[in-house]
């Protein structure tokens, strides 16, 4: 299964309509058309009843929904969990501190002389 036809898939499964995931996306709604059959054909299911109205999920389009929600959510968390990690150092700094108390010692020694 392609990436970034899971995530056309997803974000048109999100509104339910493709000329609004085309414009959140930057993509032009052929592409975005094309996107969704070819994913329709590998997985050989179809995802999406089209009517006049809109789109509505197929109980196959429901299910690879959840769980695509569930991989986008979870790879959001998981950005977000390593850029608050990388903005808050934890764990000793021994390297740090031994550069500290050499500049320290350093400074006393020079107030001496």
């Amino acid at each position: 299964m392609d990436w970034d036809k899971l995530k056309i898939f997803h974000n048109v499964a999100l509104d339910l309509n493709i000329s609004e995931a085309a414009h959140k996306m930057n993509i032009s709604h052929s592409s975005i058309s094309r996107q969704i059959s070819a994913l329709e054909r590998e997985l050989k299911v179809s995802l999406f009843k089209r009517h006049a109205r809109g789109l509505t999920l197929t109980e196959q389009g429901k299910i690879l929904f959840k769980t695509a929600h569930d991989i986008f959510g979870k790879i959001a968390l998981t950005e977000a969990q390593l850029t608050e990690s990388k903005e808050k150092p934890t764990g000793p700094l021994p390297l740090l501190q031994r550069s500290i108390r050499h500049y320290m010692v350093s400074s006393k020694n020079s107030q001496i002389h």
